[in-house]
């Protein structure tokens, strides 16, 4: 009972540590997109066929607009990702 409690006492002091000295960021529309294209290897040029143009694929990368809810879908379908990863929280 005793090792429980002292265990449990571990766990929330290493998680606080965690939480204030390296904190996780959750990112944005656009640097989720750069992700998903580094980790395939992919160029701003392989996203043109999904979204139609390259104008739409560069002002999202360089974080100029954000990404339409039907761009989303056809990112996250063509990525295999949630759709709402490509969505600004509200």
């Amino acid at each position: 009972m005793e090792e429980e409690v002292f265990l449990e006492l571990l766990l929330v002091l290493i998680e606080k540590f965690e939480e204030e000295n390296y904190p996780i960021s959750t990112g944005n529309y656009s640097s989720m997109m750069r992700h998903l294209m580094d980790a395939r290897d992919l160029e701003e040029s392989d996203l043109i066929p999904i979204l139609g143009s390259a104008i739409p694929v560069s002002e999202i990368l360089m974080n100029e607009r954000p990404i339409k809810h039907d761009e989303a879908r056809k990112l996250a379908e063509f990525f295999r990702v949630e759709m709402d990863l490509f969505l600004e929280s509200e």
